[in-house]
């Protein structure tokens, strides 16, 4: 086959001379720009080697060999199997440390749940046992009174008895009885009130309204009588039917006391609910007689002698209660303000005891071992709490005994007075006490609903917001 000059075949291949090295044979056609390896002869009795080409470089007629533009990319080192293991070791440390952290943070928050519980139960437990305590204490106050009040009547009673049977001396004695046990009480020793304490019984009356001057009228004792309204008795109260101690008297037929009344300006004008007078029920002619010579001029002398006395009595009296209701109202100012001012630590020892719980929860969250510390101040801050409502709730029941003590000293001075008017008189703001807490147990010692009367309407709205059942009996659409 017949081959082109200056192409060499594949089969062919120059051979220089002189062991020179040989050129690379050049393809043409698709092959160009490719290079293959052609075996060389390295002269006489050399050995053959392949012709290799730098990657990058192509070769053909003319051409040279150049460098590739694109830098060569650099792998990176793969991980050796210490590596690998060393990671694998420190990925498992890793969790096995946070989940001790976190069992240890369970538990520390197991511990401190268990201990606000704890915590919790013993100021219950504290609590209760204040309650019991106060509850113990206001029924030995509530024993005392009773005790006191018993002790009242029966002195009354007492009082009734012996000024019946004319024993001066028993009424002497029931006199001086009560005024050692008001000063063993604390009661003061102002001359004022020891005379209204002797006026409290000898101007007492029985479940028939006769006073005990009434009482030794009818029993015909002239120093029982003299005793009586020498403290101060009426001589003309009216008891039992209308009848008034003279009456009594001249029925019974003891014309001494007569004589004695009437010389202390006893009227013998005035009737009896049957219309009599004395004079008409008189069982002895000789006191028939002694109302019949008695000069009437003289008894309206006495009469009047009486009502100047007994106005500057008046006076004396509405002065000393306006002085007592000042006193209370002074004391009443003085604990609102001592029971603001503890209202104010109790707030103070509420925001404090937030404080250190919020100050424990933010250290156990950091992981801070510091509950030596923590736990010890909300110990501190809830005994603090403790103590502050302990402080603020007495102050609340003084203040609350002393608004019940103006309210029953009003109530009585109303009845002394003779005026007609509701049982207890309370602005809008004693509602929450005179109503709802029910402060000395006048409602449920009543056992009757409380009628109101309110001509300002605000008790209405007091009672809609605080979701109470009320009738109004005058405009029903308001129930």
């Amino acid at each position: 086959m017949p081959v082109k000059r200056g192409v060499p075949t594949s089969r062919q291949t120059p051979v220089s001379r002189g062991g020179g090295a040989p050129k690379p044979a050049a393809v043409s056609g698709r092959g160009r720009g490719r290079v293959a390896p052609v075996p060389v002869r390295g002269g006489r009795g050399g050995a053959s080697k392949p012709a290799t080409t730098a990657p990058g470089v192509t070769a053909g007629r003319g051409s040279t060999q150049k460098p590739n533009s694109d830098k060569q990319q650099v792998k990176k080192p793969q991980p050796t199997k210490e590596d690998l293991m060393a990671t694998r070791i420190q990925t498992l440390v890793r969790a096995f440390l946070s989940r001790r952290r976190l069992l240890r943070l369970r538990q520390r928050k197991q511990e401190y749940d268990e201990l606000m519980d704890k915590l919790q139960q013993e100021a219950f437990l504290h609590l209760v046992k204040l309650e019991r305590e106060e509850a113990e204490r206001q029924a030995e106050r509530d024993g005392r009174e009773r005790t006191r009040k018993k002790e009242i009547l029966n002195r009354k009673k007492r009082m009734l008895e012996a000024a019946f049977e004319g024993e001066a001396d028993e009424i002497k004695n029931i006199l001086k009885e009560a005024k050692d046990q008001y000063l063993s009480d604390g009661g003061a020793t102002d001359p004022y009130l020891l005379q209204r304490l002797d006026r409290s019984l000898v101007e007492c009356a029985d479940a028939n309204g006769n006073s005990p001057l009434s009482e030794a009228a009818a029993g015909g004792s002239v120093p029982a009588v003299a005793i009586l309204v020498e403290l101060g008795a009426e001589v003309n109260s009216i008891g039992q039917f209308g009848r008034s101690p003279l009456y009594r008297a001249a029925f019974a037929g003891h014309i001494s006391v007569c004589e004695y009344l009437l010389s202390q300006g006893a009227d013998p004008r005035v009737y009896a609910e049957d219309g009599a007078l004395p004079q008409h029920i008189a069982s002895r002619e000789d006191v028939e007689q002694l109302f019949i010579e008695w000069d009437i001029e003289e008894t309206e002398k006495l009469l009047t002698g009486l009502s100047v006395r007994r106005e500057e009595q008046n006076a004396v009296d509405a002065k000393h209660k306006q002085q007592e209701e000042d006193l209370v109202i002074q004391y009443i100012e003085e604990l609102e303000k001592e029971y603001n001012a503890k209202q104010l630590e109790l707030s103070k020892a509420h925001q404090e005891l937030e404080k250190r719980i919020s100050e424990h929860d933010t250290l156990v969250s950091e992981g801070h071992q510091r509950s030596d510390l923590t736990i010890p101040a909300i110990q501190d801050a809830e005994s603090d709490l403790e103590i502050a409502k302990l402080h603020s709730e007495q102050i609340q029941h003084k203040l609350q005994a002393a608004r019940l003590s103006l309210r029953e000293k009003r109530i009585e001075n109303m009845d002394e007075e003779g005026e007609v008017g509701a049982g207890v008189k309370a602005n809008i703001r004693e509602l929450e006490e005179v109503l709802m807490r029910d402060v000395g147990n006048k409602i449920k010692e009543s056992g009757k609903w409380p009628l109101i009367i309110d001509p300002s309407g605000q008790v209405s709205i007091f009672l809609k917001y605080r979701d109470t059942n009320y009738i109004d009996m005058f405009i029903p659409k308001h129930t």
